[in-house]
């Protein structure tokens, strides 16, 4: 699992290099997603090397964005927002966003 893990790091570092050469406005991850994706689609990766991995971080996917619901909610407490645009904005987007299993 540590190799897996190993794996879809590279392609980030991957991503990370290609943004800081080229100064392209895209983030490092998302082109280090793509690459891994275009790999497992060529058959150059074999899903197998990647799919335990994978499988654990989708179904903890949530958990990776409580950091992000806390920052908002301290920059709302911060700055005296009112809730009531953040709920209009977060409850659609959460219905939207949300997987349906």
């Amino acid at each position: 699992m540590i190799l897996q893990l190993g794996l879809i790091f590279a392609f980030l570092a991957i991503g990370e290099v290609i943004v800081a050469v080229t100064g392209v406005p895209v983030p490092s991850s998302i082109i280090g997603m793509l690459l891994l994706a275009a790999a497992l689609k060529m058959r150059i990766i074999r899903l197998m090397w990647v799919d335990k991995v994978a499988d654990f971080l989708v179904k903890n996917l949530g958990f990776f964005f409580v950091p992000a619901g806390v920052s908002s909610s301290l920059l709302a407490a911060s700055t005296a927002l009112s809730p009531e645009p953040s709920c209009v904005s977060s409850v659609p987007d959460a219905a939207l966003c949300s997987p349906s299993a």
